[in-house]
Order: structure tokens, then C-alpha cells, then sequence
């Protein structure tokens, strides 16, 4: 619940601008969103840092703060994979601000002042403090795989939004065509550092479902901007815009009490019935009757359900592969 509504806060901080109840509203609308993923997993870490990061980004510009973004990226790389994509971001965002920069000077001397360098450079630091981690570069080759086609064919959550229903995912569609829409209305005045980090988080959300939410959480500072634009064209003022505020703080609330109520209603568990024949469901009912305790030796496929039935065995082996716990070679 605090890790959501961590996240919840960075979103609408990333989103703050001139027209404090429409920054809100966007806050709601993309904290809506992404709720039915605020479920008991560690990915539910990277929905925090990636808004506190685009929340560094937007409030110290043109430079970002180093030590800020050097301490979490070293978290992220602790707790989550999906640190590429932050540090994705941060590369996009650190482009975007120099290419801008030098688009608008027109000589190429902007490219060596005091901010752009220390831009330049926060991205290959930042790098280099996920390595503060005990597995080193390997964690790298986690990321990556993530991405592998063997990870999309065996991860049903991975694929392509092409595989799935068209109504799965129809909220995002709506939304980002939201997005495409105010955004050829107020083209003008869409700031080039929200399109780096929006474009190519919604294409790769595109290439894998999974990223969907995540590039939606990227994208919360343009909404809110084209908004603005939005409200501006219509001549509506924050006076006449603030009846909304407590609407969007209600859409909140109810975002997190639904949430929240429904876990509490609908307990994570597995059904005894449905995995008797898979797993060793009698093999565990009988060792948790005798007390039994200790390391395990186990069959691959086993490890997970052993793991989640009972905090008392270490197992040889089970699903965590990915995270490079096992030597190479172990599985075969």
C-alpha cells in the first residue's frame, strides 16, 4: 500500500505544471490505469522509482541531480530488472534536453556547457551504479533476457499486444489515442523532452505487454501539459477548472480502496484440487504433519510451488533461475 501510493505521489509530482487540479487529474487518470498491476510483486518497486524518476527529470532541468539518480539506480538494480528501462529513459531524456538545446542555439558550441556535460555523463554513472549489486554485470544478462524471444514465447505477459484480445487491453489503447489525439490538436506545444520518453516507452509497450503500464506512468507529464493546452483553448482558468480536483482525488481514493478492499477479499492462494496431479501437494501436506524442516532436494518444476507452500525448506532449485542464483550448467 505505501510502495503504491509512493508511486501515486511521484505521478502526480511528475505531472505538477501550471494548472495544479488538471496535474491531478492526469495523476488520477494514469494511477487508474496502471492500479489492476499494484499486485504483491517486486515490478510493483518499479512503478515507484520510474515515477520518482521522470519526477527528478521534469523538477531539476536542464541538469539533473547526480547523487539523487546515482541512489536509485543503485536500489533499482537491487530489487528489479526493469532498471533498463529507467536508465532507457534517463538516455532519451538526456538526448532529448541537448538535441532541443542545440536545435534551438543553432551552433554546436552548446554541446560543451557545464549542463549538457554533466547530462551526458549522469547516464553512463548511472550505469555504472547498478553494478552495486551482489551478482555485478550479471544482473545485465537478467535484463536482457527478459526481453529474449524465449522469454516471450514461454511468458504469456511478455507477448506482443498483437497476441492478446483486442479488448485485454483496450484502457490503453483509449488512452494513448487520447494521447495521439490532444497532441495533433496542440502539436506545437508539446515539449520535445516529454515526446523522447513517451515515444519509444509506448512502442516498446507495443513490442510487450508488459511494459504497457510502465510506458503509461512514462507519459504522465505530457498528458497533464496537453491538458493545460487543453483547458487554455477552451479559456478554461484554474478557477473554473478546480471543481475537478475533487474528483480526481475520489477517483484516487477509489482506485486504492477498490484495490485494497479486493486483496483482502481475494487472498493469493492455490487450490489443493487443481495441482494434485502436477505437484506434490500430499508430499507437502505430509512433511508440514511431521514438522519437517531444512534444505530440500527437489525436481525444477516443483521449486516454485514448494517455495510458496512453506517458508520452512531451502530448495536446491526452483524459478528463480533468472536472477542468476544457480551456477551455470545447474539445470541441465
Amino acid at each position: 500500500g505505501l510502495v503504491a501510493a509512493g508511486a501515486a505521489y511521484f505521478i502526480f509530482k511528475s505531472a505538477e505544471g501550471e494548472m495544479p487540479s488538471l496535474s491531478l487529474l492526469a495523476a488520477a487518470v494514469v494511477t487508474g490505469l496502471i492500479a489492476r498491476y499494484f499486485l504483491m510483486r517486486t515490478q510493483l518497486v518499479s512503478f515507484l522509482l520510474l515515477a520518482a524518476l521522470v519526477f527528478l527529470l521534469e523538477k531539476f532541468r536542464p541538469s539533473p541531480r547526480l547523487v539523487p539518480l546515482l541512489a536509485l539506480f543503485a536500489l533499482w538494480a537491487n530489487i528489479h530488472a526493469f532498471f533498463g528501462l529507467g536508465l532507457m529513459v534517463l538516455g532519451m531524456h538526456s538526448g532529448a534536453s541537448i538535441l532541443a538545446e542545440l536545435i534551438k542555439e543553432k551552433r554546436s558550441a552548446v554541446l560543451f556547457t557545464k549542463e549538457n556535460l554533466i547530462s551526458v555523463t549522469t547516464v553512463p554513472l548511472c550505469a555504472l551504479a547498478t553494478l552495486v549489486n551482489p551478482f555485478g554485470i550479471k544482473i545485465w544478462q537478467t535484463a536482457g533476457s527478459l526481453f529474449s524471444q524465449r522469454q516471450e514465447t514461454l511468458v504469456s505477459e511478455w507477448l506482443p499486444i498483437w497476441k492478446y484480445p483486442l479488448a485485454s487491453n483496450m484502457i490503453f489503447f483509449i488512452y494513448f489515442g487520447v494521447l495521439v489525439f490532444l497532441g495533433i490538436l496542440f502539436w506545437e506545444k508539446i515539449r520535445f523532452r516529454h515526446l523522447a520518453i513517451a515515444l519509444p516507452m509506448i512502442a516498446f509497450g507495443f513490442y510487450s505487454v508488459r511494459i504497457l503500464p510502465f510506458a503509461t506512468v512514462a507519459t504522465a507529464p505530457l498528458f497533464a501539459s496537453l491538458l493545460v493546452s487543453l483547458a487554455e483553448a477552451l479559456r478554461l482558468g484554474e478557477e473554473k477548472v478546480r471543481p475537478a480536483y475533487p474528483f480526481a482525488a475520489l477517483l484516487l481514493l477509489t482506485v486504492s480502496a477498490t484495490s485494497i478492499s479486493y486483496r483482502a477479499t481475494h487472498p493469493v492462494s492455490i487450490p489443493d484440487r487443481v495441482y494434485r496431479e502436477d505437484y506434490p501437494v500430499g508430499a507437502m501436506a505430509y512433511l508440514k504433519e511431521k514438522g519437517l524442516k531444512g534444505k530440500i532436494w527437489n525436481e525444477f518444476d516443483w521449486g516454485g510451488f514448494i517455495v510458496f507452500s512453506s517458508k520452512d525448506f531451502k530448495t536446491v532449485i526452483d524459478g528463480r533461475t533468472a536472477v542468476l542464483l544457480f551456477p551455470a550448467g545447474i539445470l541441465e
